[in-house]
């Protein structure tokens, strides 16, 4: 029984250090520099990931493919992407495109053992994500700090917001990779009874929600929008159905609508840039003849429909959408810019990997939000924890990045997808309850 006990806190210490390489890997090396370094790291990824595969092989004999239809799903997804390759016009793209999504997968498969053989603690997971968003924020500030040569002139957001992007490629991704963490942390305040940390999570989350207005990507500022109106939703529901919300679920949507609006109180007393100004960045978002971005964003998916509309069973190959895409946009590319994305993953991979491919990619974000919303009609009818809405905002902001970017190309947004999933699954496969 020692013997058993030893293994299994080993292993456990494994997962953890797994999880922790995840992290340290997005920080090397300094990506506060204009050089995006996604190509390292989807090489670093995946020697990490071949290791510890090597490893499960060498240790274990038999190892059973954990039984979630969100892994399931994704290796379909990887399979179809595979064949798509036959397909393909630029075999070496497919090939290259077909590694960052072995890394995807090994990572997913990797996770989901640790996850089945319970080496994984929910409370070990958020931790991990506070720390990381904490440096993370730090760089950020640290950033702010340097364009602004130590705070001593205005910050102007048209002119510096670029370079907020703390450790990732650009500031869209920061800004998502934010928000998603942001709402991780909400969840984190449901695990820790000292009024202190909770007042360090609370600090952490404003300052989050803060930078994201410095930022200013529209996506996101109409993102939290739409999470105010969300939980007013479930709230208003959850009110009418049970003639009461308890006292920890009003306390957590409080202080996250006082978050929300105090920083946007205190950004708009600071901020002098008429570039920046929230209202106007959201309202944008409907002004298609005269935002550049936002045409450039319909034409590229007009793109992708007309070449649906023409390979719809197979699609064009794995990668190859950046070759394919210069045949739709040749009267729009100038100065050799070419559009190598489509500006949304789904429609991306049903132009490349055809039907099967889209069909099993859309399974996955399915079956993630489906045991999730489970949980969370149960918190409507009960007095749960708040936390399944919380879950179900992640992905939402997930979902909506992936239709507007392209963060199935950006390593990093996909490590916070998979720490977003390890809590999912860790949270929705424990008994639901009121401590939850």
């Amino acid at each position: 029984m020692r013997g058993f006990f030893y293994i299994y806190n080993w292993m456990k210490n494994i997962a953890k250090l797994y999880i922790v390489l995840l992290i340290l890997i997005g920080f090397y090396p300094d990506n506060s520099n204009p050089i995006d370094y996604k190509a390292l790291h989807w090489l670093m990824y995946s020697v990490l990931n071949t290791l510890f595969l090597v490893y499960f092989i060498i240790n274990y004999k038999k190892i059973s493919l954990p039984k979630s239809p969100v892994l399931i799903s994704y290796l379909c997804f990887f399979v179809v992407s595979c064949l798509s390759i036959f397909v393909a016009i630029n075999k070496t793209e497919s090939i290259v495109r077909l590694t960052d999504f072995y890394v995807i997968t090994s990572t997913l498969f990797i996770c989901y053992i640790f996850i089945k053989q319970k080496l994984f603690s929910i409370k070990f997971i958020l931790f991990a994500v506070l720390i990381k968003l904490s440096i993370e924020l730090v760089q950020l500030y640290y950033q702010l700090y340097y364009y602004t040569s130590g705070f001593q002139y205005s910050f102007y957001g048209g002119q510096f917001s670029q370079y907020l992007k703390s450790n990732y490629g650009n500031k869209n991704v920061t800004s998502f990779a934010f928000l998603i963490q942001s709402s991780i942390a909400m969840i984190s305040l449901s695990y820790t009874k000292s009024r202190f940390i909770k007042f360090l999570i609370s600090l952490i989350i404003f300052a989050t929600i803060y930078s994201l207005y410095l930022i200013s990507t529209r996506a996101v500022l109409l993102s939290i929008v739409l999470s105010l109106i969300v939980i007013s939703v479930f709230a208003i529901y959850k009110f009418f159905r049970l003639k009461s919300i308890s006292n920890s679920d009003i306390k957590k949507i409080v202080l996250y609508f006082s978050i929300v609006f105090s920083s946007y109180m205190i950004f708009n007393l600071t901020n002098t840039d008429d570039n920046i100004i929230v209202a106007e960045r959201v309202s944008g978002l409907t002004n298609i003849e005269q935002d550049e971005s936002l045409s450039n964003r319909v034409r590229y998916w007009t793109h992708a429909f007309n070449s649906i509309r023409e390979n719809p069973i197979l699609g064009v190959g794995v990668g190859n959408w950046r070759i394919v895409s210069t045949k739709y946009d040749s009267q729009n590319i100038y100065s050799y810019v070419v559009p190598y994305a489509t500006h949304n993953d789904f429609l991306e991979i049903f132009a490349e990997i055809g039907t099967l491919g889209f069909i099993s990619y859309i399974a996955f974000f399915f079956f993630l939000f489906q045991k999730n919303f489970k949980n969370l009609i149960k918190w409507t009818n009960s007095n749960i924890t708040i936390n399944h809405l919380f879950l179900l905002l992640c992905l939402m902001y997930f979902i909506l990045d992936s239709s507007i970017n392209f963060p199935l190309s950006r390593p990093l947004m996909q490590m916070v997808l998979i720490l977003f999933i390890v809590l999912n699954e860790l949270i929705n496969s424990k008994k639901v309850s009121n401590e939850d």
